[in-house]
């Protein structure tokens, strides 16, 4: 499933439409075929989130599609769009405002369970993968673009009969603050959102005891309990193959993990999952777990300069018994560090046990707004009275190695 939103023309190259910037030209062109993106935009598929390789594998399913944008006539930059579904079991705001507004907001905002949302940015994984732009345009212009793309593809859903209510823009770093306060001119309004969980791999780490040598002898003490509960659990790397081969008995249990979340975009199917793993090769990392020779769980990491730990599946009856989780966790740090990656991201889930093997807290921001006008007001009200509330978090290292991996992650979230 693709955007469709193309002409018959970009089949051959890419159909621009002209837009004003300020004063200035402005175009955009939407690609669903990363074949037909122009060689002078592949500098800004600067992640493997937004190359062919893995957008290929999803895009069969998933409603996704990129657009390229030219300021002054020069690349300027590329944004990724996915039209997708948001389930929700708890949202909190409204309740206690009184019943005219409290209808008006169920009836013209987010308070429904389930919700189409039109995303710039990817909502399979954590972090800023959603765009990318010439380092030199301001943050003024680069909303503009950003909105005129929004814009005109709210405007094609509503042509083709789908409407669009939400429209959202996620995970923007701290360099990024400019930036979400010029999207507010275009109506959008910050929206809170778990940190995401990020561990810096130093570069003396050559293996997994020189990263435990680093915590305090409490937190040294759990990963090597980790390993000690879970030591008859074997695991298997897997090539796509194996993977499609043993899919009915790996994939019920990623489905377990996605049905414990209560907020939660529409789930990565097996047959995307396999895709992924045939297009990336050994950029994806597929780890099967066995115990009394029964598949009981599985990881998936995604590897470019940084390491995505992208999902892991696993049976929770036996889960407490063997230190499943646990170990996995620990066993996404081994492979970091054996591939020499800057940093691992550990994505918004289980913020506790992340923080207690040294992972630390990295805050994003998200926009959100409402495709009509009034509508948009409710959106923005409730959206204040969203409370996340992070669970606590611990602190493993010791003293001189965590004063090495704050300075790690502040050239890191610095960078952009």
């Amino acid at each position: 499933m693709m955007f469709a939103i193309e002409s018959k023309e970009v089949k051959k190259g890419c159909s621009w439409t002209d837009f004003l910037c300020g004063k200035s030209k402005a175009e955009l062109a939407w690609v669903n075929d990363w074949r037909n993106i122009p060689t002078e935009f592949e500098v800004f598929l600067d992640s493997i989130f937004l190359k062919q390789q893995y957008i290929q594998a999803i895009q069969e399913e998933y409603h996704c599609s990129l657009v390229l944008f030219k300021y002054n006539q020069e690349p300027a930059g590329v944004a990724l769009f996915f039209l997708s579904k948001f389930y929700t079991e708890d949202w909190r705001g409204g309740e206690e405002r009184g019943s005219l507004a409290n209808w008006l907001a169920k009836k013209w905002s987010v308070a429904s369970q389930v919700q189409k949302v039109l995303l710039c940015g990817n909502p399979f994984v954590s972090g800023p993968h959603g765009f990318s732009f010439n380092k030199v345009l301001t943050a003024e212009i680069k909303a503009d673009l950003l909105c005129e793309a929004m814009n005109e593809a709210v405007d094609h859903f509503q042509k083709h009969g789908q409407k669009v209510g939400i429209c959202l823009i996620k995970d923007f770093t701290c360099y990024q603050k400019e930036l979400v306060q010029e999207l507010k001119k275009c109506g959008f309004g910050p929206i809170p959102a778990d940190p995401i969980m990020v561990l810096p791999v130093l570069p003396n780490w050559n293996n997994f005891e020189d990263y435990t040598n680093g915590l305090i002898s409490k937190f040294r003490s759990k990963a090597i309990t980790a390993y000690k509960k879970s030591v008859e659990v074997t695991s298997e790397f897997w090539t796509w193959e194996e993977m499609k081969q043993h899919e009915s008995l790996w994939y019920p249990l990623y489905q377990q993990v996605y049905e414990q979340a209560q907020n939660r975009w529409l789930p990565l199917s097996s047959k995307a999952l396999c895709t992924m793993k045939q297009r990336l090769g050994e950029s994806m990392v597929f780890r099967a777990y066995k115990w009394n020779g029964n598949i009981v769980g599985f990881s998936v990491a995604i590897l470019d300069d940084e390491m995505e730990a992208h999902l892991v599946g696993l049976d929770y009856h036996v889960n407490k018994e063997i230190y499943l989780y646990s170990r996995m966790l620990y066993d996404f740090v081994d492979l970091g560090i054996e591939k020499k990656v800057k940093q691992i991201v550990f994505g918004r889930t289980a913020v506790e046990i992340k923080s207690a093997m040294g992972a630390m807290p990295v805050e994003y921001a998200n926009v959100i707004r409402h495709s009509r006008t009034i509508p948009n007001l409710f959106v923005k009200w409730m959206t204040q009275s969203l409370d996340y509330k992070t669970e606590d978090m611990r602190q493993p290292w010791k003293t001189e190695v965590e004063k090495e991996l704050q300075v790690r992650m502040q050239q890191w979230s610095g960078h952009e």
